[in-house]
């Protein structure tokens, strides 16, 4: 039987390197574990061998000695053994130098999208939320885009004192102080826009002690509204003013000022768009812009000062409105104004009777 057994002994041979192909095969064992594997498999065969006999057997079929096959057949398998560590430690660093290039690249991908959420959030802040989608999507950093609009509601609002206020001097580090309790009132400003019914609201910029804000900016969707949605419009951006001025008046509350804000509104056609390639600036165009600044210059603090026109939709809103009659208008000449109330303010029956005049007259 063992010579049976011998007679195949080149088998045996093939059969100890498919053993150790089969060790070198699991890819997720560490290439020296494998390694110690295939020695100690093949330090068992060879002592197998040699305890039955098999080399001197063999030896006397081929007219080899002993110890020479026995050399050979070792120095055949530790070569293969050798063989096999050198491919595992290839595949090993290959796959260790993918996963580590697979980790890069997850990084920078990371990176990427961290860095291009923060730009698009940036790009919000600074433009409308619709124009920074287009400048993404359609990459018009370089080309001209505009928006014409037949019904957008402006305004102005301005703290007249302001200028009086800020001084340079020790006492307040050089202005520094004057410009902290601003951009505090600005902040505050901003905040109501986060509010649901100021979502129709845009803030288009600040100009020193000025903000300017528009409502009806939806471009698409101007062709579906009604007079109705428009009007809501022009109601949305004057409870936004009213909010200011009793914002501002809590903060004059906790800080012992006594700032007021003065607010000029206009409704009407204008064209919008994107002016500037490095920093590109969301701004408007129009008389209807035209006429809402000249309704800030020359209005009254703490109301609204507004053109007939959107006087008509603010009354028919329940907004108490006082004529003020004609008025000098830069550029535009003798204009009819009015100034507007939050709606319960009780105005004098004068008052009242004089506005509610113009107001028959008008309908």
């Amino acid at each position: 039987d063992t010579y049976e057994l011998c007679y195949h002994f080149e088998f045996h041979i093939l059969l100890i390197q498919l053993a150790l192909l089969t060790v070198s095969s699991f890819m997720h064992l560490y290439f020296l574990f494998k390694a110690l594997i295939m020695i100690v498999t093949a330090t068992i065969y060879i002592f197998y061998s040699h305890y039955f006999n098999f080399y001197y057997i063999i030896s006397n079929r081929y007219d080899l000695t002993s110890n020479l096959l026995l050399i050979q057949t070792t120095f055949e398998i530790f070569f293969f053994i050798l063989l096999l560590i050198g491919l595992d430690r290839r595949i090993e660093y290959m796959s260790r130098l993918d996963l580590l290039w697979t980790i890069k690249f997850q990084n920078e991908k990371h990176e990427v999208e961290t860095v291009s959420t923060i730009s698009r959030l940036l790009l919000e802040n600074i433009l409308p939320k619709h124009v920074a989608e287009i400048i993404i999507k359609e990459n018009m950093s370089q080309g001209l885009y505009h928006e014409s609009y037949d019904n957008v509601v402006v305004m102005f609002a301005s703290i007249p004192n302001f200028k009086e206020f800020y001084v340079q001097s020790d006492a307040n580090n050089d202005g520094l102080e004057c410009l902290r309790l601003l951009n505090e009132i600005i902040a505050e400003f901003d905040k109501l826009l986060d509010k649901n019914k100021f979502s129709c609201v845009e803030k288009i910029k600040t100009i020193g002690n000025i903000y300017m804000a528009a409502a009806g900016l939806n471009p698409g969707a101007e062709h579906r509204m009604t007079r109705e949605r428009y009007n809501q419009n022009i109601v949305a951006l004057a409870e936004f003013a009213f909010a200011m001025i009793a914002v501002l008046e809590g903060i004059n509350r906790d800080c012992f000022n006594d700032f007021k804000l003065r607010v000029g509104m206009c409704n009407g056609p204008l064209v919008a768009g994107i002016v500037g390639a490095k920093k590109p600036q969301y701004d408007i165009w129009g008389n209807t812009v035209n006429v809402a600044s000249r309704m800030d210059s020359t209005g009254v603090d703490s109301c609204i000062h507004v053109p007939e026109e959107t006087q008509k939709v603010l009354f028919e809103n329940g907004y108490p409105c006082e004529c003020r009659g004609p008025i000098y208008v830069k550029g535009k000449g003798n204009m009819t104004t009015y100034l507007v109330r939050p709606r319960g303010y009780m105005m004098p029956t004068s008052t009242s009777h004089v506005s509610s005049k113009f107001n028959a007259s008008n309908k």
